[in-house]
């Protein structure tokens, strides 16, 4: 599992939380476990990390029934052949990875909506036909036929028509309760439609003049004067719509140097020159930790935390990360890390920066909420340097360069 002989002669309480995670799966592995329930596996571990998980499940578990709980889709990718979707209190079985799952469940969304506009089509028609029909009686007089077309319009109003759906059985369209239902042997159940999850992030403002954004020039810095730096000889340039991918084992420089670029962090050696009037956002790992020992009501807390802001403008750049309505004027201290995530992601998307700085930012995210991030970074108009262990985050994210840090150096390297 990689530890040194130091380590394995250390106590555990003393090992960071990727090592700890080793030391759980050498445990499965010595007992010979038939069943091994993985809960968020990924979470502190690096990018080598995953990547040796990864090689442990193929390599040591053959035979082994594995359940995992993960919000890391690459991982998921690599390492099951079922998905088991929970939602509304029930189990859906899916043959295949997440990728499946992703493909297999969007096409049936799909052929549902497409059901819905065919039964609604065909309501539509038999309304239309109702109403001619209750016309041409009031022009009549008749009192049966009157009778008839009321009596067919009640039908209606209660039922139109028996569509069959992708699975053969037989439904209703009813029109009179909110929504559209299943009715299978004279039970409805109510079809769970989730909405996507959209993100949406201001454009930053427009600059004067041309050229890059940030440049580094042989920039160094660490945390003990008396050490050498953590990271050192760092040359980029960070041009406007920039992608810039960091990856790499922990404790090799990645957030140091995100701090240097912040600003945050002095440097030791090298320059780093800012274009003037350019706007940073930096995102740490530390961010929802921070916020949530917070009391404050969100909306509160993001009108104290960007200057002028009203409370109509909070409740849209809260609404605008999912998180409007009652939640916006929850407490801080009680939101999930992933809500948490957002609010944060709000606070710096309201001063419209230039670039952002971010580290780490799938961290609390689930699988939906992760790729809400991504699709809302895809759009940005500014410049993004992300650190990530998040293989399929730093895959998608497209359209830049990857660099590997290591050994306190920065390196041009595909992402694994």
């Amino acid at each position: 599992m990689g530890f040194s002989p130091a380590a394995m002669a250390g106590p555990l309480g003393v090992l960071s939380g990727g090592w700890r995670i080793r030391v759980a799966l050498a445990c499965a592995r010595f007992v010979d476990a038939q069943v091994l329930l993985l809960d968020e596996p990924t979470n502190h571990l690096d990018l080598p990390g995953i990547l040796q998980l990864k090689a442990f499940v193929a390599s040591e578990c053959d035979g082994v029934t594995l359940v995992i709980v993960s919000h890391d889709r690459s991982f998921l990718d690599d390492t099951v052949d079922q998905i088991i979707h929970l939602q509304a209190g029930a189990l859906t079985y899916y043959d295949g990875n997440y990728s499946t799952f992703v493909t297999t469940t969007t096409e049936q969304r799909a052929s549902r909506a497409r059901q819905r506009d065919a039964a609604e089509r065909k309501a539509d028609l038999a309304r239309a036909s109702v109403a001619a029909d209750r016309e041409r009686a009031a022009r009549s007089g008749d009192a049966k036929k009157q009778a008839a077309v009321a009596s067919k319009a009640r039908k209606l109003a209660d039922r139109t028509g028996l569509e069959v759906n992708a699975r053969g059985h037989r439904f209703k369209l009813n029109r009179d309760r909110a929504g559209y239902h299943d009715s299978v042997r004279g039970q409805v159940a109510d079809e769970v439609v989730e909405a996507d999850v959209v993100w949406r992030l201001p454009p930053p403002p427009p600059l004067r003049g041309s050229g890059p954004l940030l440049t580094a020039d042989g920039l160094a810095g660490g945390y003990d004067p008396g050490a050498p730096p953590v990271i050192a000889g760092v040359t980029l340039c960070v041009e406007p719509g920039g992608r810039l991918a960091l990856f790499g084992a922990n404790g090799r420089g990645k957030t140091t140097l995100l701090r240097l670029l912040a600003g945050s962090l002095a440097p030791s050696a090298g320059r780093l020159s800012v274009r003037p009037g350019v706007r940073v956002a930096h995102f740490t790992q530390h961010t929802v930790d921070e916020v949530r020992a917070r009391a404050t009501p969100a909306l509160t807390a993001l009108r104290e935390a960007v200057a002028g802001m009203d409370e109509q403008g909070a409740y849209a750049a809260l609404g605008a990360v999912g998180l409007g309505g009652v939640t916006a004027r929850q407490p801080l201290s009680s939101l999930s890390g992933g809500q948490v995530m957002r609010w944060a992601l709000a606070r710096h998307a309201a001063t419209a920066p230039h670039v952002w700085l971010l580290d780490e930012p799938t961290n609390h995210l689930d699988l939906e909420s992760g790729e809400a991030l991504l699709a809302a970074l895809q759009a940005y108009e500014g410049a993004i340097v992300v650190v990530s262990h998040d293989v399929h985050f730093l895959r998608s994210l497209g359209g830049g360069l990857a660099y590997r840090v290591g050994k306190g150096r920065l390196t041009r390297a595909p992402v694994p």
